[in-house]
């Protein structure tokens, strides 16, 4: 007889905890909202940018001035910018990145039209095109994207080809993160509980990496120590790398291209802007810090041998455009190479970002068009 009770009382807690389960999920789809955006307020000291921004995130790690669920809403459009730290832009307020400022132009001829427009960007310091084609992979279709601008080059040509540096040409062998994920259906694809569980894991380990400075205020903290340690390190005109990280590169963006074509997202390549040139002026000369990995370890290498480098890889870029039918800009040419434009070796002024908006516009204008928004 006390088995009997004692089965009775399990069984009884269980139908309360599958009740209470589908009971909190039915609220959270119909009543409860995502975890909040990430907001601080940051002061900074970089020519060419304002001291005082708000650097913002939404619940799911994205800049974005309107975005506010991950599934978009009925009859809206939305533009993805996908990249590193020069998509990101931690120095700038949200409305003053490339990518908000695309909004700002767009939202009210597409509005005139009864037509919502949605952008939001993706972007982490010195992330690479394998990194990034992983998040498209794994992240990018929730959001259901009419159009992506990708901005992908610098990183991949600074950071890789060091003494341990290996590639075989199997993105996947090589870097098992880049690895599509396992079939099949993950719990917070389906349950609002996993799906708010996931999500605070995610603002939890944002927040800390914000409040510690380490997403944000990298330029104004350590940009100093950085020009120093630069300027210590041995100098070579022309660096020689083998392997060379430019066929990992390729492979990359030819996979990112592919992936995204195959699911009908419009695209537009955008050839990775950067200050270098053959001639740096010495204003020029002291405000980069971007070191050049090699077989040897870091150097600091000439700015012809680094135009040129960022040229070869542009213009791989421009060729897996060209074969996936995406749009492709060689935004290098068109953003002038001073400091008016950028305050390092990559990264824009908010005149640099105007000028960037301003020459991408276009692209994103049609690609929105042939979607049915007729800006």
């Amino acid at each position: 007889m006390g088995t009997r009770r004692v089965l009775r009382r399990l069984l009884a807690a269980v139908a309360v905890a599958v009740a209470c389960t589908v009971l909190a999920e039915g609220v959270l789809r119909t009543a409860v909202p995502l975890p909040g955006s990430q907001r601080l307020r940051l002061r900074q000291e970089l020519p060419g940018l304002a001291p005082e921004i708000v650097y913002e995130r939404n619940a799911f790690g994205l800049r974005s001035l309107s975005m506010e669920t991950r599934e978009k809403p009925p009859g809206a459009l939305r533009v993805l910018c996908l990249g590193a730290s020069t998509t990101d832009q931690p120095t700038q307020s949200t409305g003053d990145t490339w990518c908000g400022l695309l909004e700002r132009r767009l939202e009210g001829e597409l509005a005139s039209r009864g037509v919502r427009l949605e952008t939001a960007s993706y972007g982490r310091g010195g992330m690479r095109a394998p990194d990034l084609l992983r998040w498209a992979e794994t992240e990018l279709l929730a959001y259901e994207p009419d159009l992506v601008v990708t901005l992908l080059g610098v990183n991949d040509l600074a950071w890789p080809g060091g003494p341990d540096y290996a590639y075989d040409g199997r993105l996947e062998r090589a870097l098992p993160a880049v690895a599509a994920p396992a079939p099949g259906l993950r719990c917070r694809d389906v349950s609002q509980l996993c799906r708010r569980g996931h999500l605070l894991r995610e603002r939890l380990s944002r927040w800390r990496a914000l409040g510690s400075g380490r997403e944000v205020e990298w330029h104004s903290r350590n940009l100093p120590e950085l020009r120093r340690e630069h300027r210590e390190r041995p100098a070579v005109e022309a660096p020689a790398r083998e392997p060379d990280p430019l066929r990992e590169f390729s492979d990359a963006v030819e996979a990112l291209l592919a992936f995204l074509g195959e699911r009908g997202v419009a695209t537009v390549v955008l050839g990775q802007p950067v200050l270098w040139k053959p001639t740096l002026s010495r204003a020029e000369a002291a405000a980069l810090w971007f070191p050049v990995n090699t077989p040897g370890g870091y150097v600091r290498s000439g700015g012809a041998w680094l135009a040129a480098e960022m040229e070869r890889y542009n213009r791989v870029q421009r060729d897996h455009a060209a074969r996936h039918g995406a749009a492709y800009l060689d935004l290098d040419a068109r953003i002038p190479k001073d400091l008016d434009h950028y305050f390092d070796d990559c990264h824009f002024t908010d005149r640099g970002s105007r000028l960037v908006a301003e020459q991408v516009l276009p692209l994103v204008r049609a690609g929105l068009r042939e979607r049915g928004g007729s800006p």
